[in-house]
């Protein structure tokens, strides 16, 4: 069946979660190639779960949702938080974007998603702010608390960008 035959339901949804300016909706647009999430140096600038349907080969359609940050404050960052969790009880492979050592926040949700047996990829985002060295000290560290592949990407120049793609369509549950 196509994209446009394929009840939404019957997509796979990938979702991107991560803190506040983690550069989830950079991610996405780099995985995409289009800009769809809009980006900016604003926290919280994603305010609902953004959804784009779209065919990514070999796995067919699929349903990306970018979510707003994990770490929101404030009454409006609670119903913000409410439209994230709703997201991740609709996903079926997880990406969970770090963008600094601090990440508390970040191995919860992983562990949530492992407990639900939802397939998890660890992303260590905006890799060109770092050096290499810096990079895989953070990837070692990920890895260590995780015991996971750790994906390195920066959106900006695109590194690492391919290989994440790679990764999603391996690590797509059977079934789809």
């Amino acid at each position: 069946m196509g994209m446009n035959e394929t009840p939404s339901g019957e997509r796979i949804h990938i979702s991107f979660f991560g803190r506040r300016n983690a550069g989830k909706s950079s991610v996405l647009n780099a995985v995409i190639g289009q800009e769809l999430a809009v980006v900016s140096d604003v926290k919280g600038t994603t305010t609902d779960p953004v959804y784009k349907a779209m065919e990514i080969a070999p796995l067919g359609p699929c349903v990306l949702i970018d979510t707003a940050g994990f770490d929101d404050e404030g009454e409006l960052g609670a119903m913000r938080m409410e439209k994230t969790a709703l997201a991740a009880q609709k996903t079926e492979l997880a990406l969970i974007v770090f963008a600094s050592e601090d990440m508390e926040k970040e191995l919860e949700w992983f562990r949530y998603f492992q407990e639900k047996k939802t397939p998890v990829i660890p992303v260590v985002s905006k890799s060109d702010l770092r050096s290499d060295e810096e990079n895989q000290e953070f990837a070692e560290k990920l890895r260590e608390q995780t015991k996971e592949k750790v994906c390195i990407v920066s959106a900006k120049t695109g590194a690492g960008i391919a290989e994440l793609k790679e990764w999603m369509i391996r690590m797509v549950p059977e079934g789809f």
